[in-house]
């Protein structure tokens, strides 16, 4: 411990101690302070050295304290800084000053006048409640207990004072939001693949889980009737066979069935699925079909559909889309690296589509943010890759598909109008020649109409990327076997802090296909973006200009321009676009349009704000459309929504006023809405979920179980070491579970915490927090455990703990000189680092709460490198319960012996 406190204590605290002590010893003394000090004075002999602890919390460097004949004294000074308090110790005026732990709570001790005063109480020193000692002001630990108002519990055999309150302290809180604040930031990238991982085996059937929205309302408008409605929508996602299925049913405003959707599906990041085929992916039902850059967009259809690439892979090199469920009444936002650039509200028909979305050069982090009418919050995050690795080299990708497009598998009654419609199929092959060229091609059918009017088509696609340096090309042609032709080349890249991106496109022969109109003869495209620094940030801008022609002669420009900042909390996105029509081979018939759109999404205060405004420059500036809604989160229950939009083409202007109330099973949402005229709606909205428990049984939750993935995880004391848990295994409870940097849970009294809105088929890490342990000497047992979570389906896995101890040592040079400022590394059996450290300005180095096991020493690679150290060091170091610290003592570090001075010194041989 003398050692430990050396090197843990000997920074800061006791200088400043000493200095105040020298002061008081020098300065006349009152009367009672000699009485005292007659009776005890400070010595050796009586010192003490405690560890503060609050729950988990280490306090301080250490707190000094002695026996006296009146008890225990700590230094009043360790235990301020232990505890971050605002008091000042002045030695000028003998008074210390400051509050405890609330403003409310103000604090003076006047040394001359032996008076102590905390908020209105003013109490008098006694004989053995302060001393005099070297360091400083020594206070009996039962008076300053009363001062500080929570408890100070003496361990006095394992030198501890622990402060036990049923209310956090202030500086808990604070660790608290330093941890968010981490856990909201990114993190160092772990090799998910050296990690640990449970996979959960697909079942032939498990039950699913479902989410469920049901509405009513009573809408009244002026000339009409009172219209009385009732709509549902019901998500389900499970296994049957050893394959995942999900299924929405929905009705129409009159409560009537509208659509069903089904699908059946399976997905494995790594391929492997159908055999020789060594898929990832493959679904039959309501399936999403890929588009081409000549032929075909995106779309969404009852079919089938195949592929190996990879997941999340988008279909072109330089747009990409994003489809997904969107449960009525939800709105959707698309972010490109924190810009916003898109929204889109409910349509009815259950999807959101963002479509054609631009990619930069380099990566480009999306998130699809979704906003539901009872405060709920989901985000869908995908990073795509533009670059010299699009296709790696040797590989080949393929898909394969046919879909009725814009139609259900089971239809009901009228369907929402959706583009794209009739029926498709393709296949498409792409590969990898080098490690800058592929080359693609797709063949794909088209179906337009019904009946007699019905119009095949075919058409056949090649097209060759190419890299050069920082721009990525890519050249294609399409024919309709028809003698038209569509010929297609752009460009993107990067030259300093410029993002460039070019397109040209131009058909002959008629060309015409799903993505080309038949009056379209050619489009020209040239962007611009990049980020400027302004005010001391990044204000991303964005300018496009494109060139249209059209069979006949008519022709357009237009030149858009978006730029992003923040006000405050907010981000705001403001569009600009001017575009010319010109009619024919007449330049002089022609007409000008100027618009624009504000979109704002952020936080003022406590209130959620999102909003959206569309409006004429020119010929006259004129507002065409707005709307803005506002989310008031009043506690963790309880929420209100103001939601105002005005059209300026009807002259109608709407005010909305929901209350939503979290309940522990369902989320349920009251709402009122007039209009300017005179029409107004009463309207009640319900959100619950059911999803299978592990031990049997359903669990209800207002959280949207069936359209993510969630890991049911189970803290345990592992006291045997095998990383199961065995029957007299005790649980933990109140520890926090983290998958990835952005989902928690608490484990409650059964050691169980439910991880949920887990992104589907994307790896994840989940693990303990360490921080959020009672005891710090105990730690989970490894880094935890990666899974691949499926919708709907929860994975089941074990997080153990075990006992904790230190290692240490000092690391010395040859020679005997010691090392400081040297990263050392922990590496636990399978070489994975379990902890770091850096050795002290003597050698000296300490790892803390590592768990009991084996471990190897290293030294850090780039100490290593900078020093010429060979960074492995052939000393292990074991940790158990006979042996829970683990002392090196001296280390030697060898020097670094290159390789070809090595060689050099070995003889050659016959």
């Amino acid at each position: 411990m003398a050692r430990h406190w050396h090197h843990k204590f000997a920074h800061g605290v006791k200088a400043l101690g000493a200095a105040v002590g020298l002061f008081l010893l020098t300065a006349p003394q009152p009367v009672f302070a000699q009485a005292t000090a007659a009776t005890w004075t400070a010595n050796e002999d009586d010192a003490l050295l405690f560890d503060m602890r609050v729950r988990q919390w280490r306090l301080g460097n250490g707190v000094r304290g002695y026996h006296t004949n009146a008890g225990v004294c700590v230094d009043l000074a360790d235990v301020v800084m232990a505890l971050d308090l605002p008091v000042r110790v002045d030695p000028k005026s003998r008074r210390a000053t400051g509050w405890l732990f609330s403003e409310s709570r103000n604090f003076t001790l006047d040394y001359d006048s032996r008076s102590v005063q905390v908020g209105g109480k003013v109490t008098t020193l006694s004989d053995g409640d302060l001393h005099i000692t070297p360091e400083g002001w020594c206070v009996s630990a039962t008076r300053l207990s009363e001062w500080l108002g929570v408890p100070l519990k003496l361990d006095m055999a394992n030198a501890l004072i622990i402060i036990d309150t049923p209310e956090k302290l202030p500086f808990e809180l604070a660790e608290e939001r330093k941890a968010r604040a981490a856990h909201s930031k990114p993190r160092q990238q772990f090799d998910l693949s050296t990690m640990p991982s449970k996979a959960e085996p697909y079942a032939m059937i498990r039950a699913p889980s479902v989410d469920v929205t049901l509405g009513a309302a009573i809408i009244n408008e002026p000339g009409r009737s009172t219209q009385h409605q009732f709509q549902y929508e019901i998500f389900a996602s499970g296994e049957i066979a050893t394959a995942s299925f999900d299924a929405r049913f929905a009705s129409d405003q009159q409560g009537n069935p509208q659509s069903l959707r089904l699908r059946g599906y399976r997905t494995d990041p790594d391929g492997g699925l159908l055999g020789p085929l060594n898929a990832t992916h493959f679904e039959v039902g309501d399936v999403e079909m890929p588009g081409t850059p000549l032929v075909a967009q995106g779309s969404q259809g009852r079919g089938a559909f195949l592929t190996n690439r990879p997941v999340g892979r988008g279909d072109l090199f330089d747009t990409t889309d994003f489809t997904g469920d969107l449960p009525r009444g939800w709105d959707a936002e698309l972010y490109r690296n924190g810009e916003l650039l898109a929204f889109m509200a409910d349509r009815g028909t259950g999807l959101y589509e963002f479509r054609d979305i631009p990619m930069l050069f380099g990566q480009n982090a999306f998130e699809v943010r979704l906003y539901g009418p009872q405060g709920q919050q989901r985000t869908e995050r995908r990073t795509l890759a533009v670059g010299l690795d699009s296709i790696p080299p040797k590989q080949t990708y393929y898909w394969a598909g046919i879909a009725q497009a814009g139609t259900d598998l089971i239809p009901f009654g009228n369907q929402p109008m959706r583009a794209n419609t009739g029926w498709r199929a393709g296949v498409g092959v792409e590969r990898g020649l080098d490690a800058r060229t592929s080359i693609g091609t797709h063949f794909y059918w088209l179906r337009q109409g019904d009946g007699p009017a019905k119009q095949d088509q075919y058409f056949g696609e090649l097209a060759v990327r190419r890299s050069v340096g920082f721009m990525l090309g890519e050249a294609g042609v399409s024919t309709d076997f028809n003698g038209g032709f569509g010929l297609r080349a752009q460009a993107i890249g990067q030259i300093g802090a410029n993002n460039l991106r070019a397109e040209s496109f131009f058909v002959t022969g008629g060309y015409r296909s799903d993505r080309y109109g038949r009056s379209l003869r050619g489009e020209h495209r040239l962007g611009f973006d990049r980020s400027l620094k302004i005010g001391g940030g990044d204000v991303p801008v964005h300018l496009e200009a494109a060139y249209l022609q059209y069979v006949g002669g008519q022709s357009s420009i237009r030149i858009d321009g978006r730029t992003s900042f923040g006000v405050g909390r907010m981000s705001v996105t403001a569009n600009l676009g001017w575009q010319r029509i010109v009619q024919g081979a007449f330049a002089d018939i022609a007409r000008e349009e100027f618009d624009g759109s504000l979109r704002m999404s952020g936080r003022w205060g406590k209130v959620r704000l999102r909003g959206e405004t569309n409006f004429r420059v020119a010929p006259a500036l004129e507002l065409r459309e707005t709307s803005l809604i506002a989310e008031w989160q009043r506690n963790d229950r309880d929420s209100f929504r103001v939601q105002t939009a005005y059209d300026a083409r009807s002259d109608r202007a709407r005010l909305g006023v929901s209350y939503i109330r979290q309940f522990d099973p369902v989320a349920v949402s009251g709402s009122f809405e007039v209009a300017t005229d005179g029409a107004f709606a009463f309207g009640v909205t319900a959100n619950f979920s059911l999803g299978p428990k592990p031990g049997g049984g359903y669990a209800v939750s207002s959280q949207r179980l069936a359209a993510n993935g969630r890991a049911e995880a189970l803290v345990f004391y592992d006291e045997n070491g095998d990383g199961r848990r065995q029957a007299d295994e005790p649980v933990e409870k109140q520890v926090t579970v983290v998958a990835g940097t952005a989902q928690f849970a608490e484990t409650d009294t059964k050691g169980r915490a439910s991880v949920q809105g887990l992104t589907p088929f994307r790896p994840i890490l989940v693990g303990i927090d360490a921080s959020s342990l009672p005891d710090p000497f105990v730690q989970p047992a490894g880094p935890g455990l990666v899974i691949t979570p499926r919708p709907g389906v929860a994975t089941l896995i074990e997080l153990p703990l075990v006992a904790a101890g230190e290692v240490d040592g000092t690391l010395m040079a040859e020679g005997g000189r010691p090392l400081s400022g040297v990263k050392l590394e922990l590496l636990d059996p399978k070489g994975r680092v379990t902890a770091a450290t850096i050795s002290e300005f003597d050698g000296f180095f300490l790892f803390q709460k590592v768990p009991y096991g084996r471990y190897q020493l290293r030294i850090g690679a780039e100490s290593a490198a900078a020093l010429n150290l060979d960074p492995v060091i052939r000393q292990p170091a074991a940790l158990g319960r006979d042996n829970p610290t683990a002392s090196l003592g001296i280390v030697a570090a060898r020097r670094q012996v290159r390789e070809e001075v090595a060689n050099a010194a070995v003889p050659d041989g016959d």
